[in-house]
């Protein structure tokens, strides 16, 4: 696979971004973290508000985009077909790679959902509400999500390319507090 390591340099930056914007939106949502900081949510009601709900929106594109399966677009499957094609890894680890894509595809199909009738298009058979609904999903779904995402993207990287392993460090809700902090201080 001539291009494997720009699609997977691609493939972890867009988990990435929806791990950056899952902290800054759970930060939002955190029941322990918000109360200090309610008059300051109140004040700038509604730039928090747009900016709780578009990190909410930047969590899905890049989690719908890793996984959906259009052959003509950067996404995971077409990365393992690519590499089974292509014969880099023995078959019994791109059948293992293969299963854990079948166990995210639940939540997969979740953020499918929305993103196909709320936030990417807005479907006029269903509500919003309705599309959520549907959905079903939980922000520890989305967690769990981002996290078996990275994982995985982690273990093809490294079973391909094991030297171009990276570690990332996120803080973007550690930084959305401080930022909070800073303006609670001079309020």
């Amino acid at each position: 696979m001539n291009n494997y390591s720009q699609i997977s340099k691609d493939l972890r930056r867009d988990v990435v971004e929806a791990l950056l914007n899952y902290e800054v939106w759970w930060t939002y949502r955190n029941p322990d973290a918000t109360p200090k900081y309610e008059d300051i949510l109140n004040r700038y009601s509604s730039f928090f508000t747009t900016s709780k709900n578009a990190h909410f929106v930047a969590i899905l594109l890049p989690l719908y985009r890793i996984f959906e399966t259009r052959k003509d677009s950067i996404n995971l499957p077409s990365l393992l077909r690519g590499l089974r094609d292509s014969q880099i890894l023995p078959i019994a680890q791109l059948d293992k790679f293969d299963m854990q894509c079948a166990k995210l595809k639940s939540t997969w199909l979740k953020v499918a959902t929305l993103r196909n009738e709320v936030f990417g298009h807005r479907s006029n058979n269903f509500t919003v509400e309705e599309s959520f609904k549907k959905a079903q999903i939980s922000s520890n779904d989305i967690s769990k999500f981002v996290d078996d995402t990275f994982t995985l993207l982690n273990d093809v990287d490294s079973e391909v390319n094991p030297d171009s392993y990276e570690a990332y460090q996120v803080n973007a809700g550690d930084e959305l507090n401080q930022v909070l902090a800073v303006l609670k201080a001079n309020s």
